[in-house]
């Protein structure tokens, strides 16, 4: 049987298993064959920490994970549960032999007491994707979550919860909507342990990333800087104060993590943008969003029960004395003009995330021009509205040019 396949590579870990997603990830990189019928070689032109072989063309789960911590490299698939928890990792023989298994319980601590080597339990395959997905740090047991810490021995978070209900409450433009999300974020007993994991319910609900909208560096060996993090949290806050659309769209988010989809917006160096494939150096690109975390029915694939947006800027869109200057005029800044239209994708995707894909492989397989792409025209006419909101308001007097089209075209 023939088939077809990717190999990804990447410097940061890979935000999902739906292979669409792992595509468009930024930072990620990937190498296809095509059509190959047994052993099968690509050249890899390039370093990363994290690799990944994954068959494509039929959107089929079964994938491979490659450990290069040693001088042999290692190949191994792995099969998760319904929570993405690799259950069952078999080396490149096939052979039940290679066969190694995992078991945990609810809140992840691995099952090993009563398991024997015989069916595959305890043999140390050394894989380091663990509970949900994620990465455990070897030196000190704990899961890698993005914003914290995760112990599944303790089944808590080691650190406390960074989403603050309090300062949402007061950043927020509708005092009567925030009132009620703060009574509903209270209301809910479980929210008042800051260490919780999932609202105590592992089996039903799990934790993308201990957070809910994040501001990063893409580069996670840097962090952002005090400037730019004050640049993204007042370009939001300012959208959501402004504009109904804006703030619609960002309160899909508003869930704590676990409860809901979570947006991560990424800060990425100009060099590094200009080489992501949907870029490919073109300078006029300022952002591109893209699907994060998705949470799919693995006995239906079209059942999407959950979609997380990650928004990409270039590192010289967010620039705060640029930002101050243009609100201090009245001005649409050139960080609110871009987050207006990708906020607009991040809700397409969290919305009708099998819809958004559906138009992004019509512009691939069409070759559809930018101005007439439909997720495009989307974003352009949300980005829009929500300019027009904010005009007719008199919060800005002049928007960004270049940033829009008119809706007719």
């Amino acid at each position: 049987m023939t088939s077809d396949f990717y190999v990804f590579v990447s410097d940061v870990p890979f935000s999902s298993y739906d292979l669409n997603t792992t595509v468009n990830q930024a930072g990620v990189f990937n190498y296809r064959q095509t059509t190959f019928a047994g052993p099968a070689s690509i050249n890899v032109n390039r370093t990363g920490r994290y690799v990944r072989v994954q068959l494509a063309g039929t959107g089929s789960l079964a994938l491979a994970e490659v450990q290069v911590w040693n001088a042999a490299a290692k190949l191994n698939w792995l099969v998760t549960d319904n929570l993405g928890t690799p259950r069952i990792v078999v080396d490149k023989t096939g052979n039940f032999s290679g066969v190694s298994r995992h078991d945990y319980l609810p809140f992840g601590e691995e099952l090993t007491v009563g398991r024997t080597t015989t069916p595959g339990y305890n043999v140390g395959d050394s894989m380091r994707q663990r509970f949900t997905q994620k990465e455990r740090d070897n030196e000190t047991g704990l899961d890698y979550f993005g914003a914290r810490y995760y112990a599944g021995l303790q089944g808590r978070f080691t650190g406390v919860d960074p989403y603050n209900p309090v300062l949402e409450k007061q950043a927020a433009g509708d005092s009567a909507k925030a009132h009620s999300q703060l009574v509903n974020y209270i209301g809910q007993a479980q929210n008042w342990n800051r260490y919780c994991y999932a609202l105590n319910n592992p089996l039903k609900y799990v934790d993308p990333d201990g957070a809910k909208i994040t501001f990063s560096n893409a580069d996670t060996s840097q962090q952002l800087t005090a400037d730019q993090e004050e640049a993204l949290r007042t370009a939001v806050a300012t959208l959501r104060q402004q504009s109904d659309v804006a703030d619609a769209f960002f309160s899909l988010y508003d869930q704590p993590s676990g409860q809901g989809p979570d947006l991560d917006v990424q800060v990425m160096a100009d060099a590094l943008f200009d080489k992501l494939p949907e870029v490919n150096g073109d300078q006029k690109t300022l952002a591109e969003t893209q699907p994060g975390v998705v949470d799919i029915n693995h006995d239906n694939l079209k059942d999407v029960r959950s979609a997380s947006a990650i928004i990409v800027l270039r590192e010289s869109v967010v620039n705060l004395q640029s930002e101050n200057q243009a609100s201090s005029q009245h001005q649409e800044t050139r960080l609110e003009g871009v987050m207006s239209h990708e906020i607009t994708h991040g809700a397409k995707i969290t919305m009708d995330y099998n819809g958004y894909l559906a138009n992004r492989e019509s512009t691939v397989k069409n070759n559809i021009p930018y101005r007439e792409r439909a997720n495009e025209k989307l974003a352009n006419a949300g980005s829009t509205v929500i300019a027009l909101e904010r005009a007719l308001r008199d919060h800005i007097r002049t928007e960004q040019p270049d940033l829009r089209w008119p809706l007719h075209k």
